[in-house]
């Protein structure tokens, strides 16, 4: 079997920008979802991976320089080849896909190249492992994504789309909250604000306003505005495939307060925390079209009060959680992906957890 395997960053997308104009943070999960990925592909099948020249050293650990085309040497079976800058990285990818057997791809959600690049692919006749079509348009536009959720009575932050606050523009904020009449309650208690790209992938173009005001004096067209909720940020990933969608260990995510940027995680959570968690996700997933197959994350808060919980994003792509769930679930994560590994799912307990960073690197804990 050979698998195509895209990731974005390293993989050519950005190839005609600038290094220096990449955030580090998208080039560091990149490269760290990449190196996962690949390691667990290899263990079943051949790997052809897309690479940037410029930044290779960081994308693939321990490939020669210059040998672009030759297998790595050792039980990694993992071929790459080098995107050029003088065509689409689109239609490079394509043509070395169409000599694979499968493909999966990580892209960002922003200007919809998540949802372009798997049509692409479609659309070429290659049998790409991801979310179905409409599942992808929806959660890729986080305003949409709150219609759904919170229509379908999901638990979900309230959400202000642009045209909404503009209407507000011309209100008297003296007196603080009271004067947002079609303000929810969550709203109209909070003292923090976040504003965040509609199409947004992590923490890039994310706001955090300490006041309402400024909030709304710097929103742009393509954000959304919505209150900062207390609680632990918390990942959940599920795995879809021909045997259904399989919810895998919640874990924490350590984000910062000030900026919302990501510096790893750690889980599993106790039993209770992930009960809660788990159906939340389900939830959601009732709310939104069918999966169809891939690695999907969920972002939630849950609070110390279970009627604090939200669901916060989805995520319809593979994310950096997956670098510290290969170590907490026993088997082979890829493997379960592609339907191969169907064995009960065993994990870690919350007393041995497991710790990574947004780089890749993964540690077991003692005692939580």
């Amino acid at each position: 079997m050979r698998i195509f395997l895209g990731e974005y960053i390293c993989g050519g997308g950005l190839i005609g920008h600038c290094v220096d104009s990449i955030p580090s943070s998208l080039l560091r999960e990149g490269a760290a979802m990449l190196t996962a990925l690949k390691e667990d592909l290899s263990a079943f099948a051949d790997v052809l991976v897309p690479i940037d020249p410029r930044i290779a050293p960081v994308a693939l650990d321990g490939m020669p320089q210059g040998d672009w085309k030759g297998r790595w040497i050792g039980k990694d079976r993992v071929s790459a080849f080098k995107v050029s800058a003088s065509q689409p990285f689109l239609d490079q990818w394509i043509q070395q896909a169409k000599t694979c057997d499968a493909a999966i791809v990580i892209a960002p959600e922003s200007d919809h190249t998540l949802h372009d690049t798997i049509e692409a692919f479609r659309s070429s006749a290659i049998n790409i492992v991801a979310p179905n079509s409409e599942f992808t348009r929806i959660a890729s536009d986080k305003w949409v994504t709150a219609q759904r959720l919170i229509s379908a009575g999901v638990a979900h932050p309230a959400t202000w789309s642009h045209a909404q606050v503009a209407d507000l523009q011309g209100r008297d904020f003296r007196d603080g909250m009271d004067s947002l009449v079609l303000a929810r309650d969550e709203l109209s208690q909070s003292r923090r604000f976040i504003l965040k790209p509609r199409d947004g992938c992590g923490s890039d173009g994310i706001v955090v306003c300490d006041h309402f005001h400024a909030a709304i004096q710097q929103m742009k067209e393509n954000q959304i505005l919505q209150p900062w909720l207390p609680g632990q940020s918390i990942s959940v990933s599920v795995i879809a495939n021909e045997r259904g969608v399989e919810l895998l260990p919640a874990v924490t995510q350590s984000i910062d307060p000030q900026t919302l940027q990501y510096f790893g995680g750690k889980g599993p959570l106790s039993e209770v925390y992930q009960a809660r968690a788990h159906a939340l996700v389900r939830k959601a997933l009732t709310a939104m079209p069918k999966l169809g197959a891939g690695f999907v994350g969920f972002d939630l808060v849950l609070d110390d009060d279970e009627q604090g919980d939200r669901l916060i994003e989805i995520n319809p792509r593979m994310t950096t959680s997956y670098v510290g769930l290969r170590k907490i679930v026993s088997g082979n994560l890829a493997k379960r992906i592609f339907n191969l590994e169907s064995e009960p799912l065993n994990y870690r307990h919350s007393g041995q957890s497991v710790v990574w960073t947004p780089d890749g690197l993964v540690e077991t804990a003692g005692q939580s």
